[in-house]
């Protein structure tokens, strides 16, 4: 039996690494979460949506608000590169 990843948790802890400000707003009686992360270079907001197999949510998608360039970028994975890891830790 493969171990199951808790990827919300590890994007967490990211972000507490990285310095964050972490803000979290259930929809959808919970079925919808989305978890907002405020730091220096910008604002990235992560949308994770629960199912019978991932109590933590799978991962929907992100996109990073840039304050300097004034735009936003999809963060399309969660780990590798310009991945959402990657992005919280290198504030």
């Amino acid at each position: 039996m493969v171990a199951k990843r808790d990827n919300r948790g590890e994007v967490l802890a990211a972000a507490k690494h990285g310095g964050w400000a972490h803000k979290e707003e259930p929809f959808d009686s919970g079925n919808i979460l989305r978890d907002t992360f405020s730091g220096i270079p910008g604002i990235v907001s992560v949308v994770w949506i629960r199912t019978p197999w991932k109590e933590s949510g799978r991962f929907a998608g992100a996109v990073f608000s840039d304050r300097i360039e004034q735009r936003d970028r999809n963060l399309w994975s969660i780990r590798g590169k310009n991945s959402l890891i990657e992005r919280l830790l290198s504030q």
